[in-house]
């Protein structure tokens, strides 16, 4: 057994135990070679036991030491004694976030705020390494005495299953913090950092996880499933904005989550910017901020800057754009602009040169009145300066029950559809000789369904002819039937954080045309659409201007 005193390799004395986890146990040591304070983790007697884990565990550490980041806990060697198997890092003083949370209550705003930034910059050093941390919690989050932050355990998650492993289900990560995708054991990405980062930062504010149960089956269940409370509920002081970008990052699905630790930064540097603008000046009998603020070259050299938010945001982005996509060359990308209201987003766009042109509001069911719901290009696609992106607000959720249209015309069922507030997409038809050609036989929905204000209701039709009949007297054999058409139909990921528009396309040798368009809410369905009978045809379904499926039909 360990113990103070001991020296591991005749070169880490090992002088105080500091903590232990799931997988190992903390000592604080000292490199006698170099004469200074180290991390040294053991690994637990039981896992060091599994020959696989001990192979991963060294590889893990192996890929950490790689990291060389201002805000990351450095590894500096790995390795093994006396059958003890330990990693050697990076001595943080201070506390972790755990203990500070515990020991003061909830951060500050700006305290959360610039905290998210230096986790933010780890994970994108790490991501850019191909290192995903899988287990971002408070625990793992350590800060200096100077209110520096630097995040540990690195890759030491990942040791406890390989990428590939999903078949057991293990769930990595602790439950409070665990992102979806990992909760369904399959492979984790980049995106489950920022979620579990999103987690994080819940929590700082509103002094809890958003998530939480009697057991750790029912926390799963609710990171599936459940939205987050709101933190404004929670934290009165906390601004849409902030709420929004948590709001991303604990987006479900992927498509609906930051893509990136960078995209996530220039969000939470240019709320900074705006709220350190606008904040008076402290007085020296102000308490000061025990969270490190920006150094020279980021967001908080600019406190000098005057003209209220907006151009704190605007020069914030500028920065953060030309130093994120190669300064002043004549395409830039176009930064997301979902959830923002329309003058954080004209700011934001005028930052990297573009315009920004409203196109009208509609009706969504997961974006406040007022905030940009749909905008096109999308993010990150390029665009020449001075180009403009067209945005399109929300007027927030409204239900409407579907009308009924049964055995009205074509054009009634139309108006009484719209007069409900909804819109009529396709239109199908099909043949009852109950009813005079042209009259409605159906909608989908059906009515009495509850729809969002300005969904797409689809028309059923009677068509003009009965179809034909099969031909009478004998055959030689029987006549295969012929397949039925190909249909196709899409549904908008349930985390998607915005109404989507759809767009389903179809080019074949008669060249390119729209099959569909209209707007839907997470979760809704487009009709079932037929595929047209050229081969070779090939379809594509873009959602908010961006290609999602693309699908070749040969025969």
């Amino acid at each position: 057994m360990e113990m103070p005193g001991q020296v591991l390799n005749g070169r880490y004395e090992l002088t105080e135990k500091i903590g232990e986890g799931g997988m190992a146990f903390a000592w604080k040591g000292r490199d006698l070679l170099l004469d200074r304070p180290v991390a040294v983790k053991l690994m637990r007697d039981s896992l060091a036991a599994d020959p696989e884990f001990v192979a991963r565990f060294r590889q893990e550490a192996q890929a950490a030491a790689s990291l060389s980041h201002e805000h990351i806990a450095a590894v500096y060697d790995f390795g093994s004694d006396g059958g003890l198997n330990y990693i050697v890092m990076e001595y943080v003083p201070g506390e972790d976030l755990r203990r500070r949370l515990k020991r003061q209550g909830p951060l500050s705003l700006q305290e959360a705020l610039e905290l998210g930034i230096q986790v933010a910059e780890a994970l994108e050093a790490a991501h850019a390494k191909g290192i995903v941390h899988r287990d971002i919690k408070p625990a793992n989050i350590l800060i200096t005495p100077e209110g520096q932050v630097k995040v540990t355990d690195f890759g030491i998650a990942r040791a406890a299953s390989s990428s590939e492993d999903t078949s057991t289900g293990t769930l990595l990560g602790s439950v409070h913090y665990i992102a979806p995708e990992q909760a369904r054991g399959e492979a984790v990405g980049p995106q489950a950092d920022i979620y579990s980062l999103g987690v994080v930062l819940f929590e700082a504010l509103a002094g809890r996880p958003p998530f939480h149960a009697s057991n750790p089956v029912a926390v799963v269940h609710k990171h599936l499933y459940e939205p987050p409370p709101s933190l404004h509920g929670l934290r009165a002081d906390a601004p849409m904005e902030m709420e929004g970008i948590l709001l991303r990052c604990l987006a479900k699905e992927l498509s609906g989550r930051y893509a990136t630790a960078r995209e996530l930064l220039n969000y939470l540097r240019a709320l900074q910017s705006r709220l350190l603008s606008a904040q008076p000046q402290v007085t020296a009998h102000e308490p000061p901020v025990t969270l490190a603020r920006r150094r020279p070259g980021r967001a908080q050299r600019w406190p000098w800057i005057a003209g209220g938010g907006a151009l704190a945001v605007v020069i914030g982005v500028v920065l953060m754009w030309s130093l994120s996509h190669g300064g002043s060359g004549a395409l830039v990308s176009v930064p997301s602009l979902l959830g923002l209201d329309l003058d954080s987003a004209r700011a934001v766009a005028e930052g990297v040169g573009l315009r920004l042109e409203k196109r009208g509001d509609l009706y969504s069911p997961a974006v406040p009145a007022g905030r940009i719901a749909i905008q096109s290009p999308p993010a990150d696609e390029k665009l020449r300066r001075g180009s403009t992106v067209e945005v399109r607000l929300s007027l927030g959720r409204v239900t409407v029950r579907v009308p009924e249209v049964t055995e009205m015309t074509e054009a009634q069922a139309r108006r009484q559809v719209e007069s409900a507030g909804l819109t009529v997409g396709a239109v199908e038809e099909q043949y009852d000789e109950s009813l005079p050609e042209g009259m409605v036989i159906a909608s989908k929905p059906p009515a009495g369904v509850e729809l969002s204000k300005g969904s797409t209701v689809n028309l059923v039709v009677n068509k003009k002819e009965r179809p034909p009949e099969e031909p009478s007297g004998t055959t030689p054999g029987p006549t295969p039937p012929a397949p039925p058409p190909k249909t196709l139909s899409f549904q908008v990921p349930a985390g998607e954080a915005a109404a989507a528009e759809i767009l389903v396309e179809a080019s074949d040798e008669s060249g390119r045309r729209i099959l569909y368009r209209g707007i839907h809410a997470a979760g809704e369905s487009i009709p079932s659409l037929k595929v047209p009978p050229a081969r070779p045809v090939t379809i594509r379904i873009k959602m908010n201007g961006r290609v999602v499926l693309e699908k070749t039909y040969e025969e």
